[in-house]
Parts: structure tokens; C-alpha cells; sequence
């Protein structure tokens, strides 16, 4: 085993003559050695340690991961992606409300088509039993006996016609109501302080309403004329046919269609 003096030791060992020259300090140069003692060290086998960990390498790239990090929070706050997500739900609230408009739409829509629907079919069955009635004035031998089927029909028409008028009339009086009391509500909300109407507003106001519920009766009265002019003529038409003299709009009795019958058969005879 190689010992290496080292110059600063207590106690070295003993080295042959041949080799002595002199003392070694701790500034003893390696060119100054004698040729022997650089022999010495150059037959050393030199092993290498390790390598350290480069810290400062490490460090700098810990810092750029850190700062690419703080880059990308940087871009992402950038973006505004919670404006963007509060866009999309305000975007969302309304799809909502417009699907919620439409599916009333469409309920109102199957309503009215079904309201449509039922009138049609009262129409088309109006139509076919005035049809049977014309047929049994203008063919009483064959289809005389429609007029005593439907002799209640002209009652139950004209009836029906002036319910509708009154519903109808007082729909349009109710939607005369709510806009009243809308216009009330738009105008209480835009005023910071309402004041009380004048004297001379309310006059105004209830001369507008009289005249539009004037307007409203005169319409009614005109279409009441015009049911009560119909209803005239179709008495003397069905009364010339007919050779009866009751009224066909007043419920008809067993009794009147008994006659009504007799009457139908003198004149069948007297034709004959």
C-alpha cells in the first residue's frame, strides 16, 4: 500500500537517504519536488468524484417553471373566463324564458286550433241540417219530415248566435278593464309622485268611457237588428211554407206539431 507523506503531519515516515532532500512546507510547489516525490504523486490513481448536483442549474430551472406557471394564471385572468361563464348562464336564463314563451305559444296555439276545430264542425252541421230544411220546403213529398225534425233548429241557432254575441261583448268589455288597469300601473310606476287626477281629467276621462260603451251599445243594438231582421224574414218564409202561423223561434208543443202535422197532410191532399 502507497503512503503519501503529507507535509503538515506530527510524525512522517521515515523516507530511505536516497530519497531525503529536504524538508516539505505547506508551500512547497510540486515543480519544487524532486524528481522522486512528483514520481510518486504521478503514479497516484486519480478517481474522480462524483459529480455534484449543479444547484444553480436547478434552481434556475425551478425558477422558469415557476414563472411559466404564473405566465399561464396570468393569461387565464386575461381571458375572463368568469365574464365569459356569466355570459353563457345569462344566454342560458334567456333559451329558457324564450322555450318557456314558446310552449305557451304553442298551448295557446292548440287551444285556438282546437276552438277552430269545434266550430268548424258546429258550422258544417249548421249547414247540413239548413241544407235538409230547404230540401223539405222545396221537395215536401219526399223530404217533408226534416221540417218537423228540425223544427226547434232555427230557436236553437238564433239562440246560440246572440250567447256568442254576449260572451263576445263581454270578453271586449273585460280587455277594456285590464288595459284601463294597466295604463294605471305604467302610470303610478312612472311617477315619482302621483298626483291626484284633476277635476277636469276625470270629466275628460269618464266622457272617453262614455263614449266608447256608447259605441259599444250601438254596436250591439245594430247586430241585434240584424238577428231580430233575419229571424222576421225567415218567420214569414217558413210561415208561407209551411201554412203554419206559430212562431218557429217559441218552443213547439205536441200540440203544434200535431197541427203543424194536419196542415202538412190538407195541403198534400189539396195538391193532389
Amino acid at each position: 500500500m502507497l503512503t503519501i507523506p503529507l507535509p503538515w503531519s506530527d510524525s512522517a515516515p521515515a523516507q530511505p537517504a536516497a530519497q531525503a532532500s529536504g524538508p516539505f512546507t505547506r508551500t512547497t510547489k510540486f515543480n519544487d519536488l524532486p524528481d522522486a516525490q512528483k514520481k510518486v504523486f504521478e503514479e497516484i490513481e486519480y478517481v474522480p468524484t462524483p459529480p455534484c448536483l449543479d444547484f444553480t442549474r436547478l434552481i434556475t430551472h425551478v425558477r422558469s417553471f415557476i414563472q411559466g406557471r404564473v405566465q399561464i394564471s396570468v393569461e387565464l385572468k386575461a381571458q375572463k373566463l368568469g365574464e365569459e361563464i356569466a355570459k353563457e348562464q345569462a344566454a342560458l336564463d334567456e333559451l329558457t324564458r324564450s322555450l318557456s314563451a314558446a310552449s305557451s305559444a304553442l298551448s295557446s296555439d292548440r287551444l285556438a286550433a282546437d276552438d277552430q276545430r269545434t266550430k268548424t264542425d258546429r258550422n258544417l252541421q249548421d249547414a247540413l241540417i239548413a241544407t235538409r230544411i230547404i230540401d223539405g220546403f222545396t221537395k215536401p213529398q219526399q223530404m217533408g219530415g226534416y221540417l218537423t225534425s228540425y223544427a226547434n233548429f232555427p230557436l236553437e241557432y238564433f239562440t246560440r248566435q246572440v250567447e256568442e254575441m254576449k260572451e263576445r261583448v263581454q270578453r271586449y268589455k273585460s280587455t277594456v278593464e285590464q288595459i284601463e288597469r294597466k295604463l294605471a300601473q305604467v302610470y303610478e310606476a312612472n311617477s315619482a309622485q302621483p298626483a291626484q287626477p284633476s277635476p277636469q281629467a276625470i270629466a275628460n276621462a269618464l266622457r272617453a268611457q262614455h263614449a266608447s260603451f256608447m259605441a259599444l251599445a250601438a254596436r250591439t243594438a245594430e247586430i241585434d237588428a240584424a238577428v231580430q231582421k233575419h229571424k222576421a224574414a225567415y218567420t214569414t218564409r217558413w210561415r208561407a211554407q209551411t201554412g203554419s202561423a206559430r212562431d218557429p223561434f217559441a218552443p213547439a208543443s205536441k200540440e203544434d206539431d200535431t197541427l203543424d202535422a194536419l196542415m202538412s197532410m190538407s195541403v198534400s191532399v189539396a195538391g193532389r
